[in-house]
């Protein structure tokens, strides 16, 4: 007891036998008697209840208790119920009927007597004064009103109870949590009661009770009967005592013992300065314990998790914010980047901590299992709840992962609040506000903010704009340190494709494209799509098995069976794309993801679903890349954000950061693996302060102030040694500025306002720069295309196989045209290869229709009837290749341009 005396409360003697109370002199060893006269008049009263009728012995061995059993109605009744039921809650009211009813309850007529049980009643609401009156004054340190109040005898669908039977004797626990409500940081007061009170608390829990609601009941007195079912100091006729009622318990006692009428707050001012006085000082320690410092831990914990003793942190962000969880003084939020070892913050923990237990609420099924897999490696002992029924925690246990949905019902509230968790970690934190799936959940969870602990939450992503939302609108916390890292992560390569495709289907020849360059060279390397229907995702996954691509897929809707064996298969199967739904990904932690592809260009609502998949790709630290493609009727209504990752002139890794980060950061950065196109193509930084996240470009001016040559080259040279066109080159060359002769004042010394004509230089420099980079942005969209698609999927991918099975070879795969030691008229500088530059690929197409129409003879080599072949049938067999192969032969033979020619205008 640290608290301080008021002024009006000193002791009268030297002895410290009287002390004086708000001008009321108290006695100790007054004090003393009317707590021993007290203990002797409760049995008094239970003589008296129990006219005639001698209440059973009180076997203290054939009772128990089960304090983990967390079932409504619980109490140590019921866990010895064995033994109990052969005292149901009649047993006191019916013994004294068949004794004569000494107290009168029946008058002649068979009718209650209303007098006779009110009075009765009144004498039991005196016992529990008396009760009370021990417990507060003759148990050790006394809790609040409001705190004894609210103690209960059974579990209620609010909280567990607070009455327990312990071997010999009760227990009763109350929580003082004054100052520290809002921060959700408390301590328990627990008091055993001596022998004797433990005796008569017995005889009144199991007989006296019953009867007060057995009377109340038969006289139609129900107001108060709920509170004497549940909780321990209740009143027959006013209810639940509070503190004036407790208080006033007090002040009966003592005044009917001869003493000052002390109060509950008066009595605390007596204990404080019993303890002061009387209390002798803690021996000091033989040994003293050295303080370790949560950042020393946390390396310790870190050496242990690794097993190398020079083992060190990821970054000094990292370092910070763990040292805070095991400082664990504040209420944390953690937003660090994919990879970035947040799963630390509860593995760490307790490999260093002793009788303490973290919780850590999980999403998923799949993530917490593998979560447990992972502790189990460790030697970590924790326990997995995704169900309440049942719930079993050992008290060995380190660490409870629990589904979000488990953690927001009232029986985990009920258990987990029972073993005291030191603090909560609350894992992907962003899906309380991005899925409305775990918007239901969400009042459950923030429900245990009202148990004692540190709050972690911890995400990958997180808009300062939502961070508010987050903290007060859902967990209402007030005071949060909050730990952020850029979300730019270096290994991964971003590219917007604004394809418009019409369904899941058509993302096929770029998945397949993607697949051959990113998943080939190892079998452990794995791609993800991600498509928004259940629909979409079979379309894909069956035309990708069709091609003897290794394929799983997962959504919603499979089976639970279904759903593990398919994610399992991407797992265990080399170079497997995964189609699936925003159900599959989160907590994904497989390392050698080199493809993410995403159907669908983001909006602001939905930038954290998209960003938490593209996360998955590179998490082993090496080159990934993610494909945002657009579609032409999208799912998510477009925005702002939308039209900004859709610009050609913008850098995708700035507009994502604009959004997630405090601070922006682009693939211009230091650091960064890899470019973007267009961050590729300007060769400059892109500007971090414009609202359009665009490209910015800088004005230079010339000497003497004059605007620049705009007549000087900008970009850089679009011809080569041959005279065909040619696509900008990487790194365009900005205007050149003059050498200032020595001695002059250049612009650079001297503040510029810029005049008219450099402002239109300006903007015609910006708009060369822009046309470039869209340029550049669909010769790179098309350079592995024969871009006349009449289907929905491209053919590209498969032309090298068909036209070699027809013994085809020295022509370009894309146009058709002739290439290699054929190549007469040089189609194609050397090799022919993916990248086509001809620009007569929809030549070759027409030429396809021109043989159809005008020389179908020449058909007979690839069809046995070319002449019964309709167009719909041509169309529909999707033969483009072999139509290339046509071409080839038709022109090969002469090898005349000019021939070509006269035959398509024929």
């Amino acid at each position: 007891m640290t608290e301080g005396l008021p002024e009006t409360t000193h002791w009268v003697d030297s002895e410290c036998s009287v002390l004086n109370i708000n001008n009321l002199s108290v006695s100790l060893n007054d004090v003393k008697r009317a707590i021993q006269s007290t203990f002797e008049h409760i049995g008094t009263l239970l003589g008296q209840l129990s006219q005639h009728v001698t209440l059973p012995p009180f076997e203290r061995v054939a009772y128990q208790d089960s304090p983990h059993v967390t079932d409504i109605g619980f109490n140590y009744l019921k866990a010895s119920e064995a033994y109990h039921k052969l005292y149901d809650d009649r047993y006191l009211v019916n013994a004294l009927l068949r004794n004569r009813d000494p107290w009168g309850f029946y008058r002649d007529d068979e009718r209650w007597n209303y007098s006779a049980v009110q009075k009765w009643l009144d004498l039991s609401d005196e016992l529990t004064q008396s009760l009370y009156f021990c417990f507060h004054c003759g148990c050790g340190q006394p809790a609040r009103g409001t705190e004894e109040m609210s103690i209960k005898i059974i579990n209620t669908p609010e909280g567990i109870r607070n009455v327990f039977w312990r071997g010999q004797s009760f227990m009763i626990r109350t929580t003082y949590h004054k100052g520290q409500s809002m921060s959700g940081h408390g301590k328990n007061r627990v008091t055993f009661l001596p022998g004797l009170l433990s005796q008569h608390l017995h005889h009144y829990l199991a007989f006296i009770r019953p009867a007060q609601i057995c009377l109340l009941q038969a006289v139609n007195k129900l107001d108060h009967v709920e509170q004497l079912l549940t909780h321990l100091w209740v009143n027959t006729s006013t209810g639940l005592m509070n503190t004036q009622a407790l208080s006033s318990a007090l002040h009966k006692t003592f005044v009917r013992h001869g003493l000052a009428p002390l109060g509950v707050a008066a009595w605390r001012h007596l204990s404080v300065a019993i303890d002061w006085d009387y209390s002798d000082p803690a021996p000091p320690s033989i040994t003293p314990v050295i303080q370790v410092s949560a950042s020393l831990l946390a390396k310790q914990a870190l050496q242990r998790f690794t097993h190398n003793p020079s083992a060190n942190w990821k970054s000094p962000f990292q370092e910070r914010w763990m040292t805070a969880i095991l400082e664990a003084k504040e209420d944390l939020l953690v937003v660090a980047r994919t990879g970035g070892g947040k799963s630390l913050g509860y593995l760490l923990p307790p490999l260093v901590e002793s009788n303490r237990v973290t919780v850590v609420i999980q999403p998923l099924k799949a993530l917490g299992l593998e979560t447990m897999d992972i502790l189990a490696q460790h030697h970590i002992q924790a326990v997995y709840i995704d169900q309440v029924s049942g719930i079993s925690i050992s008290h060995q246990t380190q660490v409870v992962v629990v589904s979000v949905e488990a953690a927001s019902q009232i029986g985990f509230f009920t258990a987990i609040r029972a073993i005291n968790p030191h603090r909560f970690i609350i894992d992907e934190a962003h899906q309380y506000l991005d899925d409305r799936t775990y918007r239901n959940y969400m009042a459950g969870v923030a429900r245990l903010r009202s148990i004692t602990g540190q709050f972690v939450l911890m995400t990958g992503s997180l808009a300062p704009s939502k961070q508010q939302e987050l903290l007060q609108g859902v967990f209402n916390l007030v005071q949060v340190k909050s730990f952020r890292e850029s979300t730019v992560r270096p290994e991964l390569l971003w590219d917007i494709k604004n394809r418009q495709l019409g369904c899941a289907a058509d993302m096929f020849g770029l998945v397949l494209q993607e697949w051959k360059e990113g998943c080939q060279g190892e079998d452990k390397s794995r791609a993800m799509v991600f498509i928004q229907s259940h629909k979409g995702v079979t379309e894909l996954a069956g035309m990708l098995e069709e091609e003897k691509i290794p394929v799983a897929y997962y959504h919603a809707g499979l089976d639970s069976d279904v759903a593990a064996a398919q994610a399992s298969k991407w797992g265990s199967t080399g170079r497997c794309v995964m189609v699936a739904t925003c159900a599959f990904g989160t907590g994904i932690n497989y390392p050698h993801v080199r493809r993410v592809m995403v159907l669908g260009i983001p909006n602001m609502d939905n930038i954290n679903q998209v960003f938490q998949q593209a996360g998955r790709a590179g998490r082993d630290g090496r080159h990934a890349k993610v494909i945002l493609v657009s579609q032409h009727h999208s799912v998510w209504t477009p925005d702002q954000l939308t039209a900004n990752l859709l610009n050609p002139g913008a850098c995708p890794v700035h507009t994502i950061s604009s959004v997630l980060d405090e601070t922006p950061s682009s693939c211009l950065s230091p650091g960064m693996l890899a470019k973007c196109s267009k961050c590729a193509t300007i060769g400059g930084r892109p500007s971090e302060s414009t609202a359009t996240q665009g490209t910015s470009l800088s004005t230079t001016t010339g000497v003497h102030g004059q605007d620049m040559d705009i007549d000087l080259p900008r970009l850089g040279s679009l011809a080569t040694s041959s005279s065909r066109p040619q696509p900008p080159q990487q790194g365009l060359t900005l205007a050149r500025q003059r050498p200032a002769p020595g001695g002059l004042i250049t612009p650079r010394t001297i503040p510029q306002v810029p005049n008219t004509n450099q402002v239109h230089a300006t903007a015609l420099l910006t708009n060369e720069h822009r046309l470039a980079v869209g340029i550049a942005d669909l010769l790179k969209r098309f350079a592995n295309c024969c871009a006349e698609h009449f289907t929905k999927s491209c053919v590209v991918p498969r032309m090298s196989a068909i036209l070699r099975r027809k013994w085809i070879r020295n022509v370009c795969y894309q146009c058709g045209l002739s290439a290699g030691a054929l190549d007469l008229f040089v189609f194609h500088e050397p090799p022919a290869g993916g990248n086509c530059r001809s620009g007569m690929s929809d030549t070759a197409h027409e030429f396809c229709w021109f043989v159809y129409h005008r020389r179908r003879e020449l058909l007979a080599r690839y069809f046995d009837d070319p002449q019964a072949l309709t167009p719909r049938a041509f169309e529909i067999m999707r033969v483009v290749n072999t139509y290339l192969s046509m071409y080839y032969v038709y022109i090969g033979h002469d090898g005349s341009l000019s021939h070509l020619v006269l035959s398509v205008s024929m």
